[in-house]
This record gives C-alpha cells, structure tokens and sequence, in this order.
C-alpha cells in the first residue's frame, strides 16, 4: 500500500510541476556579468540599465553596462574594507550596501566614493549583522542575520526607527531573514530561510500572510534566498538549494522559471536575483558570476496555489530542513551521481554556510582546505597512506575509497551527552567529537600527538603541546624557548585563526587550518617568530 501511495505521488507531482512549468514564466539567454569575481551574492540595476554586482569576498562592487560590458569596479578604502557584505541596491544614483562583516551599512556614489557609513546599533543579543537590504521613502529596511529580525533605518539620519521579529517558527518570527522586496503597495516580502517561507509586512512591520511553501519538492521552498519584483506584482523567488526559480501571481504560485522550450532553468546556488524591464539577473554563487536572461509571461492560467503539503509539524520539518531522503515526498536528482547523502552534500553544506545563515565563504570553495570527496588533494608529494597508518576512527561516516567528506568530522548531533559541540573560542562547529585541543584532528593523525608510536613509522618533526608563555623559572620542558614566542601566540598568526589549547599550548591549529588554509609559496611569512605558512590574507595584511 506504501509503496502503491509513493507512486500515485510521484504521478500526481509530475503532472503539476508539468503544468507548472507551462503556466510559469519562459527565459532566453542573454549574456554572463563575469570580473573574476568570487562567490557574489547580489545585484542591482540603475534606471539606466547599468548592473552592479555585490563581489563580497573580494569586498567590491563591480559595474557593468546594460550591454553586459564590464564599467568599472570599486572598493571601500583600506581602513573601511567591505567585510563579507551579503546585499546591495541602489538609490538617486549612490549604491548602499550591507557591511555584513562591519556591522553597518555603506553608502557610495556611483564612482566608489563612500559617501555615508551607518553604524547599527538597534538593541538586540547579539551585534547586528545586516544582510537583505530594501528602501521605501528614505528608510531603509535590513535583515539582522544574528538577531533573526528585521529592522528600519533613517538613511538621512542613521537613526533606527524600529525592529521586529525573533528566532521562531510563528507568525513574525524568523530563522533567518535574509533578501527582500517591496511591492507596488508598499508591502515588504521578506525571505525566511530556514522555515522556507517569504513573509510579507507593512512598512511598519505588522505581518499580513506568509508565502508557505516548505518542501522537497521542486515547486516548493527548501531555502529560499533571492526575490524580485515587477510592477505587474509577479514575483520571483530563488531557492539556493534546488538551484530553481519559482513564479508567483497574487501569491499564486504560477510554476516554474522555464527556458523556452517550457523545460524547467537549473542554477548552481542562485542568491540574490533582481528584475529590470524585461530582464532577469541572477546571481549564480557557485559559477562566480551573474546570469542575464529576457523573460517572458505566458499569460496561461495559474494551476492550484497550495502545493502538495508534506511538513507542518515543526518537530518533524526540522529534521527534513537537512534529512531530504527521510521525506515521502524526495525524490533523488537524476544528475546527482554522488555517493553522498544529500544531507552531506556540497549543495547541502552551502544552502547555510553562503552567508544566509553563517558565512563561511573565506573557508569552503575556495579549493584549499583539508582533501575530501569533493576536494581531493592531488599536490602532496607524500604518499598519505604511509603517513596515516593508524587509518580513520571506527564509526566516522566515509565514501566510497574510505574518503571522508564533510560529514565525516561535522554533524549537529553530539557525539555524546557530555560533549557541549563547543570549540574553545565558544563557537558551535558541530564537530564530531570533541575538538577544543585537537582531539578530532588526531584521531585521524594520531602520529602526529604525544602518544606517537614509532612502531607507525612516522617521526614527529615539529613540537607539539609546548606552551607560548614564560616558564615559571629557568628552562623547563614544554615551554617556548623564545622570548617573542613566550609572549603568546603570534599576531601574524591570530589574525588568521590559528589558535592555542586553554593552556595556551601548541596545537595542530596553531599552523594548520582545516578550511581556507592555502598552499602558495606567497603564503609563507618570515619574521622574528620563523617561518610560518598561513593564508594570502595574512601575506596581503603584513606585506
């Protein structure tokens, strides 16, 4: 009988999301806005039909024509660096932008000159880190990632009018707001990422509806990100997961961004998207670039607006949110040949860590952190299996060839009752076991510890658990020789992460990063503490 009720699902589904696509909106190609630009995660257009794309991890915004030609480029001076900015628009010809990382927002003109910079300081738990960005008569609406909320700011002033909103699935409330978009009436439509809806508001902030749509389904919200406007009231929502771009009409559902053969458009992690006249941009993160394409409204009549609900308890979508396979509704992508789960899938991991949830941008997909499924490692001239002998623990989850991937070492489930997932900067990395001294680390390089044996062939050629503080007299054992290295750890080092144990000694984090770390020969620094090999951005910061 199950197996008799999936199948009629599975029928019924292919003929909406069928029908979808034929009463949506068609796209043509057009061009590609691409600068070298990495990971970018918005864009606006000028009246005139200039695009300006928000470049956030190289801290610039790049201008290009409505011909899709590139016109220039600017950054915030050095000692005002954009840090990791999540959402640009532009207004009376300056371009405001999120300063995610800055806890403000930037105001330039259309040259890069910084014209305003708006400190935020709306009370709330935790500093803001103001993400999604929409203006309505001088005031400018911004979406606090960290405070889960939505707040109103005087442009002129920079004075805070209001905030609303919490961490929560009820009405007003958020697990995450991220992009939005207002409406001819005034309304703002708000993304709400984890509880895959977009909210709509009055100017004042008073809820009036939700778009709800969670699913795992192509015709429903799985994480929901960019959304777009016309004056015609149709909206455009982008799913970053699904890699889909969903239609609405009078909060309708009207089906599927199709290209013109009625065929639905796949993206790889759209973000940010943005409408002018006839034409769609979308911010395709993962391929670096946006893509630009003339649209065209079938005019067909809207199929039901209530899709196929599988997820109203929260208990249960919860798990769902990363668990797809669990669903009776999943179905698995036909071009998806991976091994992994979804739930530990490339797709999976950056839905969240692209910066709509946590930024992680400067670490993942960068093409240097610790070799995986996804980022095998081809550059060692040592043979790994004679430097790992010990092999992986027992019950670390691995892949095909005993590789690991990401779920290898990370899961939001702890790994016992008394391990708090905390690491020692206080931070939930959803480790497997606990990591605070490397533990995790050396269940893998166990050679690499103090309990190294040398029956595994492996000789230890650095210290290791030596303590950067003066000795309490004389020389002892397990402190740092060196004056400069007895002060603590080296601020060459810190700025890019590196770390001590609570003890204040040595650990593999002290040299090695997991994520982001680099290989480049420019990567190696030499000063008074030696030689150390840490990120470019240290090199660029200390050069």
């Amino acid at each position: 009988m199950r197996r008799y009720y999936q199948v009629c699902l599975g029928v019924v589904t292919f003929l909406v999301m069928t029908h979808c696509a034929a009463a949506g909106v068609s796209a043509r190609f057009l061009f590609d806005l691409e600068d070298g630009m990495n990971q970018p995660s918005a864009v606006s257009l000028s009246e005139d039909g200039s695009a300006f794309v928000l470049d956030g991890l190289r801290g610039r915004v790049v201008r290009f024509d409505r011909e899709g030609r590139r016109a220039g480029a600017f950054a915030a001076p050095a000692d005002d660096a954009l840090q990791l900015p999540m959402d640009l628009l532009w207004h009376e010809d300056t371009i405001i932008v999120s300063d995610t990382g800055n806890h403000r927002l930037m105001q330039f003109d259309r040259n890069g000159r910084v014209q305003r910079i708006l400190s935020l300081t709306p009370d709330g738990d935790k500093e803001a880190e103001p993400t999604g960005l929409a203006l309505l008569d001088g005031i400018v609406y911004w979406s606090d990632r960290a405070n889960s909320r939505v707040c109103a700011t005087d442009l002129e002033s920079g004075e805070s009018i209001r905030c609303w909103g919490a961490f929560g699935s009820s009405e007003g409330e958020f697990r995450y707001p991220f992009l939005m978009t207002i409406d001819r009436d005034r309304y703002l439509y708000v993304t709400d990422v984890l509880n895959g809806r977009v909210q709509v508001f009055n100017e004042r902030g008073r809820p009036f509806g939700a778009i709800e749509r969670f699913g795992v389904t192509q015709e429903s919200f799985l994480r929901p990100n960019g959304v777009a406007m016309d004056a015609q009231g149709t909206l455009m929502v982008s799913d970053t997961y699904q890699g889909r771009i969903l239609v609405f009409k009078g909060r309708g559902f009207s089906g599927l961004l199709t290209d013109q053969e009625g065929k639905p458009l796949r993206f790889d992690q759209p973000v940010g998207i943005s409408r002018w006249r006839n034409r769609l941009y979308v911010t395709e993160m993962a391929q670096h670039r946006v893509r630009v394409y003339e649209i065209t409204d079938n005019q067909q009549a809207q199929p039901s607006d209530e899709p196929p609900t599988y997820f109203t308890e929260p208990t249960r979508r919860d798990c769902v949110t990363c668990h797809l396979s669990w669903s009776e509704g999943y179905r698995a992508d036909e071009t998806d040949t991976s091994p992994i789960l979804p739930v530990g899938s490339r797709r999976m991991c950056m839905s969240c860590h692209h910066g709509a949830v946590i930024d992680s941008r400067r670490s993942l997909e960068t093409g240097e952190q610790h070799p995986d499924y996804h980022h095998p490692d081809r550059s060692h001239w040592f043979d790994r299996d004679e430097l790992r002998k010990e092999g992986m623990p027992e019950g670390f989850p691995l892949v095909e060839n005993k590789e690991p991937y990401c779920g290898s070492c990370h899961t939001p489930h702890r790994f016992s009752e008394d391990d708090t997932g905390l690491d020692n900067h206080g931070e939930n990395l959803w480790m497997r076991d606990e990591n605070t001294s490397d533990e995790l680390c050396l269940r893998c390089h166990e050679a690499h510890g103090d309990t190294a044996s040398e029956s595994l062939g492996i000789i230890r050629n650095h210290p290791y658990d030596v303590a950067l503080e003066k000795p309490p007299s004389g020389v002892h054992e397990g402190y740092a020789q060196d004056e400069f290295l007895q002060r603590g750890l080296p601020e060459t080092l810190a700025r890019v992460e590196a770390r001590v144990d609570d003890d204040q000694r040595l650990i593999c984090a002290t040299c090695h990063r997991a994520h982001g770390g680099g290989r480049r020969r420019s990567d190696l620094v030499i000063g008074r503490e030696g030689l150390y090999f840490v990120s470019s951005e240290a090199v660029q910061q200390n050069a």
